[in-house]
């Protein structure tokens, strides 16, 4: 009797997860799975790539539901050959099928499913780690029919879309729109979130301006000088060459200028490989309250040159 028991139990809880998990695999938001993985999640990332490879994943429920169900059966059989040893077995399958299919269905599909639909993210933290852990352990079992799907897939020419890490556009949009009338985001901060993920990825290289579109001293310039190109050309900052290299050793910064009536400290010019993501660059930029960047190509020579200011720009831009 405890035999049975047990098994009723294991399968039951068996056919929860794998049916819980299946619904809520579906029902969470692949924007929360990219973040949580960004994060470092490696359940997060398992699930990602379970996403990619949705075969793989109906395979490993379609096994261990069906596992999970042989379970709470002969769990049920044992525990009728133990209450009733003299009934037929005709009668007594009859019996146990009338007795475990409301039990199964409720408590291992309907209830579990309601729970997942209401709280993927929170549930998939719980059942994932063991969902990932059966994926691994059926994988011979779930190969063959992994395979048989690929292959339909490829013989009527539909494969799945492929996840990436990062967020599409039109998704990213929807879930800022709902932030915004739920009250969390004004107009204004959705767009600035909107152009840090459609900007932000994308390489400094794009932005960057060749030393001729800024008007620029010499690290021997003095003060006159350095003030006359300032009211000339009406720009924030004056970028500094050296003399003899031409290459950029600091800036000025004209509020200092008339602030301090001489040359101001020259603020140093960090630099940044091309493919460096803008918004990696502006938030370094603002963290060290640096005005100007020089850009350098994959070889380290220099190219060009960035400025917060365009940086911002970009980010703060309407649609």
């Amino acid at each position: 009797m405890s035999l049975g028991l047990i098994l009723i139990l294991v399968g039951g809880m068996l056919s929860a997860t794998f049916s819980g998990t299946e619904t809520g695999f579906y029902r969470v938001t692949r924007v929360r799975l990219v973040i949580d993985g960004l994060r470092g999640s490696r359940i997060a990332r398992g699930l990602l790539w379970l996403t990619n490879h949705p075969a793989l994943f109906v395979s490993t429920a379609l096994i261990g539901n069906n596992i999970a169900n042989y379970l709470v059966s002969l769990g049920f059989v044992l525990l009728s050959e133990r209450l009733a040893p003299g009934v037929a077995a005709s009668a007594r399958d009859l019996l146990v099928t009338l007795i475990s299919t409301p039990i199964l269905f409720i408590y291992g599909e309907l209830l579990p499913k309601q729970l997942f639909f209401l709280a993927p993210n929170r549930l998939l933290r719980w059942t994932g780690p063991f969902f990932l852990l059966v994926t691994i352990l059926l994988a011979p079992l779930s190969a063959l029919l992994y395979g048989i799907s690929r292959f339909i897939q490829q013989l009527v020419g539909q494969m799945p879309l492929k996840v990436r890490p990062e967020l599409a556009r039109k998704e990213l949009q929807q879930v800022l729109l709902e932030g915004q009338e739920a009250g969390l985001l004004t107009p204004q901060q959705r767009d600035v979130a909107q152009n840090l993920f459609a900007f932000g990825g994308q390489p400094i290289g794009q932005l960057c301006m060749p030393i001729r579109a800024l008007k620029t001293v010499t690290h021997e310039a003095p003060y006159e000088e350095v003030r006359r190109i300032a009211e000339r050309l009406g720009q924030a900052l004056v970028p500094v060459l050296h003399a003899r290299t031409e290459r950029p050793v600091g800036y000025y910064r004209v509020a200092e200028l008339y602030q301090l009536q001489k040359l101001p400290p020259l603020h140093p010019i960090p630099s940044y490989i091309q493919q460096t993501p803008q918004v990696s660059v502006l938030t370094d930029m603002v963290r060290q309250n640096c005005d100007l960047a020089k850009v350098l190509d994959d070889a380290g020579k220099w190219i060009g040159l960035v400025t917060r200011q365009r940086l911002l720009a970009q980010t703060i831009q309407h649609h």
